[in-house]
């Protein structure tokens, strides 16, 4: 996973579905921001493309935020989430 500042506001973090947790094409995988603070305004892009909120929720807790995805991830995909 990689993190860099996206703009004064926004980060983005790139990585692979081998990344989130759970197997290779399953739905439910957890992907675990690196942030320390809760986080708003979340977009997430799997292979370049933007997903609908119904595809993924985003869970705040005070130890960071997670994006579980309610599709199917494969190992292989390459993925993007920008927040602020």
């Amino acid at each position: 996973m990689v993190l860099v500042k996206a703009g004064p506001f926004w980060t983005k973090e790139t990585y692979a579905g081998s990344d989130l947790s759970g197997s290779d094409g399953a739905a439910n995988r957890v992907l675990t921001l690196s942030n320390t603070i809760l986080t708003h305004n979340v977009i997430v892009a799997l292979d370049s493309h933007l997903k609908e909120d119904t595809d993924y929720t985003v869970s705040h807790k005070a130890s960071g935020t997670t994006v579980t995805f309610s599709v199917k991830v494969w190992n292989d995909q390459q993925g993007e989430v920008l927040y602020e």
